[in-house]
């Protein structure tokens, strides 16, 4: 089961300090959440990150939606990470090799 949930409400998961974590089993194993991470999964299949590379045909997929930093693997994992802002979260991504286009091009 997909969870449909806006970035917003994602954060707000993530600032609730009375949310009991809630760990995943399965192709979301290895979160700290399932929720945020089924909620993530979501945006990603509707084409709603901010940025993304790579494939999960080539072995790899990355997506960089605001404070997440997503990647699925060729097996089907998906994991997030969550910065403390969307900035830090860029450079992340982008460390992963990525270049943005030169915008005067």
């Amino acid at each position: 089961m997909l969870i449909e949930l806006e970035y917003d409400q994602i954060v707000a998961l993530l600032d609730d300090a009375d949310h009991a974590v809630v760990p995943g089993l399965g192709k979301f194993e290895g979160n700290a959440d399932l929720r945020i991470a089924r909620a993530l999964y979501t945006l990603t299949l509707d084409g709603q990150t901010d940025d993304q590379l790579g494939s999960v045909d080539e072995g790899l997929w990355l997506g960089w939606i605001g404070r997440f930093v997503c990647q699925e693997n060729e097996q089907g994992f998906f994991e997030y990470e969550v910065f403390e802002d969307s900035d830090q979260a860029k450079a992340c991504f982008l460390g992963y090799g990525y270049e943005e286009p030169d915008e005067a091009a």
